[in-house]
């Protein structure tokens, strides 16, 4: 392969998705060398890295639970910026991206925020693409999206405004699962739709995101297995899925 004119853009999506979800080193490489197109897997695996390290993902962070990459780690103690740990809302400034977004409204994305005890964040957001692979337009944990948050969890300014808190940390796994919900879906998701702007566009999926998990969380402390099963449908029909 000819490093000299490959782009990475295409491909660096399958990258991320395969060191993520494959914490072994030795089929990360095989996964890896396979989407390369190359022959000798330590090659493929260090080019990826180096793909990777261009966006800010560093291999040595420590993982949670479910092998994701964590921003304090899971073995620290302390939030970020002494925020308190749970759900909240924030807006990525747009300006910095696009230059000639200037003036006094200064666009912004927003986006969904969880943070544990242990100040480890992850991140859920729609729209920041629109391609067919992906139909439901939702992403987790997007390189632009996880800095700006930690960034203005921190206290740099001119990053992102940090929204309220939506919910302590018990919400946490309940955005999770409403994110799979709507995410695997994929174009039968309500989420499937172009970016409308003054409407149908990243705030108010949020709210959708919001909404289903609270709807789950609700569910969850049923005191019977068939009202649980009859209040989470309630939930899914609610934010526009199936039943």
């Amino acid at each position: 392969m000819d490093r000299s004119t490959f782009d990475p853009i295409p491909r660096h999506d399958a990258c991320v998705a395969a060191v993520l979800g494959r914490p072994d080193p030795a089929r990360t490489a095989a996964f890896l060398a396979e989407i390369l197109d190359e022959p000798d897997h330590a090659g493929g695996a260090a080019f990826a890295t180096a793909i990777l390290g261009e966006a800010g993902f560093n291999p040595d962070e420590p993982r949670d639970e479910r092998g994701r990459w964590t921003t304090g780690g899971s073995g620290t103690s302390g939030t970020l910026g002494n925020h308190e740990p749970g759900v909240r809302r924030q807006g990525r400034f747009l300006s910095g991206e696009h230059p000639g977004w200037r003036g006094r409204l200064t666009p912004t994305h927003e986006f969904t925020v969880t943070m544990d005890k242990h100040g480890a964040i992850h991140t859920y957001s729609w729209g920041n693409d629109f391609n067919d692979a992906n139909g439901s337009h939702w992403y987790q944990d997007r390189p632009e999206d996880r800095k700006a948050a930690t960034d203005s969890l921190e206290g740099k300014k001119g990053v992102a405004v940090v929204g309220p808190l939506q919910g302590d940390e018990s919400l946490n796994p309940y955005i999770d699962q409403a994110y799979d919900m709507l995410h695997d879906a994929g174009k039968n998701s309500p989420s499937s739709h172009l970016n409308g702007v003054l409407g149908m566009n990243c705030k108010t999926e949020g709210d959708r995101l919001l909404k289903l998990a609270k709807g789950l969380q609700a569910a969850e402390k049923a005191n019977t297995p068939g009202l649980r099963d009859a209040m989470r449908t309630v939930a899914r029909v609610h934010a526009g899925l199936k039943p």
